[in-house]
């Protein structure tokens, strides 16, 4: 991505450590179209997580700014946060992110917003084995933790939905980052999935 900082009035660096880029999207005669191949390639990176690479205009030409991530979406701009910020959670990116939909508008929340709740009670379990590979993870590195994963995609909802705990399942960091990588691939669901993987762990 190439910018001029303040080609567009709200364009910029939002902090002094310059960590976050607010951009706008392209507009013709004033008008957005999300479907436009330059803001829906934003539009979509929290569900495919490819870097966005950030260049910015200077007097000595263009400099590269880094890796960036879409970390929010407005009517009309997308705020973009530098790699290093959420290098200790980039692998639950794609369950962190969903979209409302009302009008023309795309408004991107973070998965806190959206099902905080379910999330919370699934992890409060004395329990912390992957549903794929069934490897305890307390049990085998002396740390309580487990990742929550959404069977059905959350940017596959066209408009609110109640997410229960029965929606998601506890994986392990690995099998978390391999059943995204399988559902790139296969046009499974996620039992389908998990039995393919199972098959392939033995």
């Amino acid at each position: 991505m190439k910018t001029r900082p303040e080609a567009y009035d709200q364009d910029g660096w939002t902090d002094a450590a310059q960590n976050v880029f607010r951009y706008s999207f392209k507009a013709r005669k004033s008008r957005v179209s999300y479907t436009e191949l330059a803001n829906s390639v934003l539009i979509t990176q929290p569900n495919f997580l490819y870097p966005v690479l950030v260049f910015t205009e200077g007097n000595g030409g263009w400099k590269f700014e880094g890796q960036f991530a879409v970390a929010e979406i407005d009517e009309t701009s997308v705020f973009l946060h530098r790699y290093s910020v959420h290098n200790d959670q980039s692998h639950q990116l794609e369950d962190l992110v969903g979209f409302q939909e009302g009008g023309r508008s795309y408004v991107l929340h973070l998965l806190a917003e959206r099902s905080s709740q379910a999330v919370k009670i699934l992890k409060n379990t004395d329990s912390f084995s992957c549903d794929i590979c069934e490897l305890d993870f307390n049990e085998r590195y002396g740390v309580e933790y487990i990742e929550a994963h959404h069977k059905i995609p959350v940017s596959s909802f066209t408009s609110e939905h109640l997410v229960k705990p029965s929606d998601l399942a506890l994986l392990c960091p690995n099998c978390h980052r391999a059943i995204h990588c399988y559902m790139k691939i296969y046009a499974h669901g996620y039992e389908e999935l998990k039995h393919m993987m199972r098959a392939r762990l033995g």
